[in-house]
C-alpha cells in the first residue's frame, strides 16, 4: 500500500514540475535564442525532460516538450493507435503550427528518433538541426527492420504501455529523402554506458548513417536527460550558440 502511495505521489510531483516548466510555442521567439523541441522515447512523456528544461530556459531559450500520442498525459490509449503516423501526430501538429519564418532544434531520445526523422522530412525548412540523444536514427538508405522494446527501466510509475508498430508500417510511413531529411544538420549524442541501445549499436548507426557531428557523454545510461542533465544541457547550449 505504501509503495502504491509513493508511486502516486511521484506521479503528482513530476506532473507538477512539468506544469511549471512547460510552455507552448512562443509566437515571436527572442532574437538570438533557440527554440528546442524535446521528443521522448517509447513509454515515456514530456515529463522525462524535467531536469533538462530549466537548464535550457535559464539561458533564455524557448523549450517545448511534446507528449506523443498515448504517452505522458495524453489521454489516448496505445491499443487504439492504428499506425506510427498516429503516434507521432502531436509532433507533426506542433511543427505545422510554427510561424513561417520560425525554425526549431529537434531533440529526440531513443524511439523518438523516428518521430523527428519524419518531421525533418516533412518540415526540413523549419528545422535548424536535429539532435539524436542515443536515439534511433534512420536515413534515406538506412531504415530499421526492428523496433525498440521501449525505454522502461527508469521510468517507474510514469511509464505507459507502448504500442509496437509493424516493420511494414514503419517502412512505408517513414520514407526519407536526401533532398529533405538529408538537408538538415544531424548530431548524434552517444551514451557510453547505455544498456538499452548499447554503445556498439549506437556506433553502428553512426557508421551506416553518418551524422554531421557526434558528441559523447561519459558515464551516462540510457536516460541521459535524467542521469547527466548538466552534461547534456551544456552540449545543447553549445550547439544552440552556434546558431545565434
Amino acid at each position: 500500500m505504501e509503495s502504491q502511495t509513493n508511486k502516486y505521489l511521484a506521479l503528482i510531483l513530476v506532473t507538477f514540475l512539468i506544469s511549471l516548466y512547460y510552455h507552448p510555442i512562443s509566437a515571436t521567439p527572442q532574437h538570438g535564442h533557440a527554440h528546442f523541441v524535446l521528443v521522448h522515447g517509447a513509454g515515456h512523456g514530456a515529463w522525462c525532460w524535467y531536469k533538462l528544461i530549466p537548464i535550457l530556459k535559464s539561458q533564455g531559450h524557448n523549450v517545448t516538450a511534446v507528449d506523443l500520442a498515448a504517452s505522458g498525459i495524453d489521454l489516448s490509449r496505445a491499443e487504439t493507435l492504428l499506425s506510427i503516423n498516429e503516434y507521432i501526430e502531436p509532433l507533426m501538429d506542433l511543427m505545422n503550427s510554427l510561424n513561417v519564418d520560425e525554425k526549431v532544434i529537434l531533440v529526440a531520445h531513443s524511439f523518438g528518433g523516428l518521430a523527428i526523422s519524419k518531421a525533418m522530412e516533412l518540415f526540413h525548412d523549419k528545422v535548424h538541426m536535429a539532435i539524436f540523444v542515443t536515439a534511433l536514427m534512420p536515413g534515406p538508405t538506412f531504415n530499421f527492420t526492428f523496433l525498440s522494446k521501449g525505454d522502461v527501466e527508469l521510468a517507474g510509475a510514469l511509464v505507459r504501455p507502448q504500442r509496437l508498430f509493424s516493420n511494414e508500417d514503419t517502412d512505408t510511413s517513414l520514407v526519407l529523402t536526401r533532398e529533405r531529411y538529408g538537408s538538415v544538420n544531424r548530431i548524434f549524442v552517444v551514451s557510453e554506458k547505455d544498456k538499452t541501445l548499447m554503445k556498439e549499436f549506437q556506433l553502428w548507426m553512426i557508421k551506416n548513417n553518418p551524422p554531421n557531428h557526434v558528441e559523447h557523454i561519459q558515464d551516462s545510461d540510457h536516460m541521459v536527460m535524467i542521469s547527466k542533465p548538466l552534461d547534456l544541457g551544456d552540449r545543447l547550449l553549445s550547439l544552440a550558440k552556434k546558431l545565434a
